[in-house]
């Protein structure tokens, strides 16, 4: 949770940082699609504060098998590998 009072001083202490979302999510069956509902509030965030926005690693467990939860688990463990 970001101190409003904090994130958006002037200069803005997380300008020019990079924000990437990771989740994991069912899909429903109806209307918007979960990632869009999810990740607007942090986007919007990102944008406030004056970071970069990165892709999102996201998957979508509703009817995910193994051999596609590996590859993902993967990924996330290099994405953290790599991280400052």
């Amino acid at each position: 949770m970001l101190d409003p009072a904090w994130a958006l001083a002037d200069p803005k202490p997380l300008a020019g940082k990079t924000l990437q979302a990771v989740a994991s999510y069912a899909s429903p069956r109806w209307g918007e699609s979960v990632p869009s509902v999810l990740l607007r509030p942090l986007i919007e965030t990102a944008r406030l504060c004056g970071m970069v926005w990165a892709e999102p690693l996201l998957l979508d467990v509703g009817e995910a098998p193994l051999a596609v939860i590996d590859p993902f688990a993967e990924r996330y463990r290099t994405l953290l590998d790599s991280a400052p």
